[in-house]
C-alpha cells in the first residue's frame, strides 16, 4: 500500500510558492474523465485556493486543498 506523505499544510505551502506561475492542472470530472488546463495561481486562503484559467471561458475557479491530496485535482508546473 502506498502512504501519501503529503500534508493539507504541505500542500498549501507548495500552491503559496506557484502563486503567479504557469502551471497545470488535471481535474478528475468522474467516470474516468479528466480535464486538463493551464492555469494560474491567484490566492490561497486557509481551506481552499483560487486560479484564473486560461481556457475559451477564461474562468476563475476555486478548489480545496484536500482534493489536491486527494488525487481529484493534480498539479505540475509547466515546462
Amino acid at each position: 500500500m502506498k502512504r501519501n506523505l503529503e500534508t493539507i499544510e504541505s500542500v498549501r505551502n507548495r500552491l503559496e510558492a506557484l502563486k503567479g506561475h504557469d502551471v497545470k492542472f488535471q481535474v478528475n470530472k468522474g467516470r474516468k474523465r479528466y480535464v486538463s488546463f493551464n492555469a494560474k495561481v491567484t490566492a490561497t486562503y486557509p481551506s481552499v485556493f483560487t486560479i484564473f484559467a486560461e481556457t475559451e471561458e477564461q474562468k476563475e475557479r476555486s478548489y480545496s486543498y484536500t482534493e489536491v491530496l486527494c488525487g481529484n485535482v493534480k498539479v505540475s508546473t509547466r515546462v
